[in-house]
């Protein structure tokens, strides 16, 4: 019985140093979604180029960057519906990638853009993204959205929009 005690006892002392010793994991659960991202802003440059400003001002352990839309249309404040895919650079998401280490709202940061992203649908209702230039003369809305390695997204930002310039 005494070598039983002495097991307990072990097993005991290691669950308790495993509980002091337990990393808390993130401060946002998986369904949870980060904070909306404010403070955007868009500037049309010559060349059908657009460049956006934003701030990373999401603090969530979780936080991976944000997702960038563009459409031709104005959404208001509406929230982005299954028909507006994020603009991705090299074909993944979040569009930005950040995390909370980079957090600074005094210095904003920006991303130019020579293209937009549209929703295609083929005959057997496969969808993909086609990339297409900016034309010159027409006006695109912006909002970017904060996503997380959950792939949760955040309610969009503001909508910013400017007209495309040769």
């Amino acid at each position: 019985m005494p070598f039983l005690k002495v097991i307990v006892n072990l097993f005991l002392l290691f669950s308790i140093s495993l509980l002091i010793n337990c990393n808390p994991g993130p401060k946002n659960f998986p369904g949870e979604k980060p904070s909306q991202p404010t403070g955007l802003k868009v500037r049309a440059n010559n060349g059908l180029t657009f460049t956006l400003f934003y701030y990373v001002q999401n603090r969530e352990t979780s936080f991976d960057g944000y997702n960038i839309y563009i459409t031709s249309e104005s959404t208001g404040n509406l929230n982005l519906s299954g028909s507006y895919q994020p603009y991705t650079f090299n074909g993944s998401v979040p569009t930005l990638i950040h995390n909370s280490k980079d957090v600074n709202a005094d210095q904003p940061v920006s991303a130019t853009l020579a293209s937009f992203v549209v929703a295609s649908t083929n005959s057997s209702g496969n969808s993909s993204a086609l990339f297409l230039p900016f034309q010159a003369g027409k006006r695109y809305f912006f909002k970017i959205t904060a996503h997380t390695s959950f792939d949760v997204e955040s309610l969009p930002s503001n909508e910013v929009s400017a007209v495309a310039l040769p």
